[in-house]
């Protein structure tokens, strides 16, 4: 009988341990990720699991472009409860009405348009990350598409300020400094290699944009001539 007490007590306190671990090994939150990644991103970056695949650095991504989001709706909700009360105040039933229903109109398209607006970021990650990948692997990095995915999508924590300005200027460049740790340490490439990694495909798209624009304001002078 005692034997059989024992056991009971035992398989319980292995139960009861076996729930703490579950607990303990569970997944940060959201905000004490985006704090590591903005103060320790170094520290972050090296101990991310190998294993771990795209879901991670998905969820994390499109959080933190659905906070961004949010942030900027209530910002234009704000504006235009302003412009509504501005001319509402001016007695104009007919323009009172009129700015009502439009503001109604922009929200209701607004919300429609929140999760097509969060599934082209996500897509802009993906095409973002493999342009990056393929200077990676131009420069001798060998980890795994897997790996750059995960440097860029952490990468985009800053951009919760970047609709302040001034401190959004900042933030950009924080992301790309991000991105250079990232690449560093998931892909095991020097400081050098990381910063060229990340900054030849910006310099790349700039040059183009000014060739194209500068192609197109000549090809408009000569249509007028």
């Amino acid at each position: 009988m005692a034997t059989i007490k024992s056991k009971t007590k035992k398989s319980k306190i292995k139960t009861i341990s076996t729930k703490i671990s579950k607990k303990t090994s569970e997944a940060p939150s959201f905000w004490s990720t985006w704090k590591r990644v903005m103060v320790e991103p170094a520290q972050f970056y090296q101990q991310l699991p190998a294993k771990m695949g795209y879901k991670e650095p998905s969820v994390f991504y499109l959080k933190v472009s659905a906070l961004l989001l949010a942030i900027l709706y209530v910002f234009l909700a704000f504006i235009a409860l302003i412009m509504v009360s501005f001319l509402g105040a001016l007695n104009i039933p007919m323009l009172s009405m009129i700015s009502a229903l439009g503001a109604g109109v922009v929200a209701l398209i607004a919300l429609i348009a929140f999760p097509f607006l969060l599934l082209f970021y996500w897509l802009c990650l993906w095409i973002s990350a493999g342009i990056t990948h393929l200077f990676v692997m131009l420069f001798g990095g060998t980890k795994g598409f897997n790996e750059t995915f995960k440097a860029a999508a952490y990468a985009s924590a800053p951009i919760l300020f970047s609709f302040i300005p001034m401190i959004g200027y900042a933030a950009s460049i924080y992301v790309i400094v991000l991105n250079v740790i990232g690449i560093q340490k998931r892909q095991h490439l020097n400081l050098g290699k990381s910063i060229a990694v990340i900054l030849l495909p910006l310099l790349f798209f700039a040059v183009l944009f000014l060739i194209l624009f500068f192609t197109f304001g000549l090809f408009r002078g000569m249509m007028r001539l």
